[in-house]
């Protein structure tokens, strides 16, 4: 017998006020109507759930549109159950006041289409003022406000030294700003973080942005830039660009360093667990992760409260038989304890991993594409690398100690949007963590 969410996928994005019991009540109705609740968002994503309507901005309800998922009111799952039919989405659609407004715009710029339509304009770039991106009396734009409206992004190649322009439109509908379209240009080689053009331009006329953005195209096409379908540098265009391209373009196909580098981080990972329980990890899901993790917390407190053995004992039975333990310690201590929360987490992280890519990934492209990161080798004898080599030096009382068999660079869109470089004090840190936890910590 078909039930009312057959087939269907929810991601749930709850608000900190949203009690566990409400939790628990969407959670069941989901379940029990046969649907999946998915800790995840993915292409494979119906609809995502919020519990907070002022949350529609968040990074997870953006990228939610983006995709084409529709975000709805949690009341969307009860109101379905009450009709005995999964209902318009519409009727129960989260808007933000920047959609409606986009939507506003829209309206009015699809008029302007309308009417000048076979009436191409461009403009050339030389005619109108660009400024640079570190001129201190620049105008303001307020970038996290703003959304991406256009882009391009070419490539060329000229003495073995391949280069990448990108050219790209954002509007800002959060400000009552005279001037709220900007064009950027961002262009350098492929190997360098050092940015050869870093300038943009403002305007108050959507037609004006758009002839311009026609004009650079056009520029680049004289200047024998060539269309590229594939991501930019990470140094090259705005994290908004990045975080958009990198759900829908290829990647550049990583080297082979870079593949062996993933292929050990995976290895070191799945060996972790076949070391130390006999259940295959297709076996295991979150819900499981969790009621193990709780086991732990009674142990621990069983430790620190000196509970009879007898109770332990009974724990750790419960402990060896749900995780299949290959072998049962002799002895429990905090330590160890905390060595199977480890276990635990490295299984939740394998699991999300698995949920986000529709399986377990096998070759070792499909490997590289579940971190969900970019991962990119740099090339010994590069400015960047002596820079990175130079710190790990610096930093070592006695260097001779440390021996570097490879420098990579990793970009994280996400991080990227979110960190606020506004704050000031940007420095770099080291981290040391043993190499199973790295599919965790790149693919989070």
């Amino acid at each position: 017998m078909k039930m009312l969410f057959d087939g269907l996928q929810f991601v749930a994005e709850f608000d900190a006020g949203f009690s566990f019991k409400k939790k628990k009540e969407v959670r069941d109705a989901i379940i029990k109507n046969g649907g999946i609740l998915s800790y995840l968002l993915n292409r494979k994503t119906d609809y995502l759930l919020l519990s907070n309507p002022e949350k529609i901005e968040s990074f997870k309800c953006r990228s939610a549109i983006q995709k084409g998922v529709p975000v709805v009111n949690v009341d969307f799952i009860f109101k379905c159950i009450e009709e005995s039919l999964v209902i318009d989405a519409k009727r129960c659609e989260v808007v933000s006041e920047s959609n409606k407004k986009a939507f506003q715009k829209g309206k009015i710029s699809e008029t302007k289409k309308r009417r000048s339509a076979g009436q191409k304009r461009t403009i050339l770039p030389s005619n109108v003022k660009f400024w640079a991106r570190d001129d201190l009396n620049a105008p303001f734009f307020d970038e996290p406000a703003s959304k991406l409206i256009k882009w391009a992004v070419y490539e060329r190649e000229s003495n073995a030294v391949k280069s990448c322009l990108v050219i790209e439109v954002a509007v800002c509908l959060q400000r009552d700003d005279p001037k709220n379209y900007r064009i950027l240009v961002n262009s350098g080689t492929n190997f360098s973080q050092k940015r050869e053009k870093d300038e943009f331009f403002v305007s108050g006329d959507s037609e004006e942005t758009v002839a311009t953005f026609a004009g650079l195209c056009q520029q680049a096409g004289h200047n024998r830039w060539n269309k590229s379908t594939s991501l930019p540098p990470a140094h090259l265009g705005s994290v908004k660009l990045h975080a958009m391209l990198s759900s829908f373009l290829p990647d550049q196909s990583p080297d082979e360093s870079v593949l062996q580098l993933v292929y050990a981080m995976w290895e070191e990972s799945m060996g972790q667990l076949l070391r130390r329980i006999t259940k295959p990890l297709n076996e295991f899901d979150l819900d499981m992760v969790e009621e193990i993790e709780g086991i732990l917390l009674q142990m621990k407190s069983s430790i620190q409260t000196r509970s009879p053995p007898s109770e332990m004992e009974s724990l750790l039975n419960d402990l060896v038989e749900k995780l299949t333990l290959r072998e049962k310690p002799s002895k429990v201590t905090l330590s160890e304890i905390a060595s199977f929360q480890n276990l635990c987490q490295l299984i939740r992280d394998l699991i999300c991993v698995q949920e986000a890519n529709g399986g377990q990934p096998t070759t070792p492209i499909a490997k590289y594409t579940a971190l969900g990161c970019r991962i990119g080798h740099v090339s010994e004898g590069s400015s960047e690398y002596e820079e990175v080599l130079e710190r790990i030096k610096t930093s070592n009382s006695n260097a001779s100690a440390i021996s570097v068999r490879n420098i990579f660079r990793i970009q994280r869109c996400i991080e990227d949007e979110q960190f606020n470089t506004a704050v000031g004090n940007n420095t770099t840190l080291f981290h040391a963590s043993n190499v199973k936890n790295f599919v965790g910590i790149l693919s989070r």
